[in-house]
């Protein structure tokens, strides 16, 4: 059996649309990682940081999906499980190591 933790935090930016159109998103961010007795609370701050590094900035294009942010995080964090997603229209995208 498998234990993951958990801890997320949002990204408000603007990226182009599929028409080039500039614009902005809050993007919700929650990462998973395998339990291991670490305090949570360590992590939080780690992805917190990592996040804080794209909030109120224009993404560049690779960064303009949510599976590409997720992918970008999970890979700064070291997580095994990145959820990104924006409430108000109901969609994101799972990234898993």
């Amino acid at each position: 059996m498998s234990v993951l933790s958990w801890a997320d935090t949002h990204i408000c930016a603007a990226h182009k649309g599929d028409d080039g159109v500039m614009h902005g998103h809050t993007w919700r961010v929650r990462a998973f990682w395998q339990y291991d007795e670490r305090p949570i609370q360590h992590r939080k701050r780690f992805l917190e940081r990592t996040c804080w590094t794209m909030d109120h900035t224009a993404l560049p294009d690779n960064l303009r999906r949510a599976e590409d942010i997720a992918a970008h995080i999970g890979g700064l964090v070291a997580a095994v499980r990145v959820d990104v997603w924006r409430d108000p229209e109901g969609m994101g995208a799972t990234w898993t190591a």
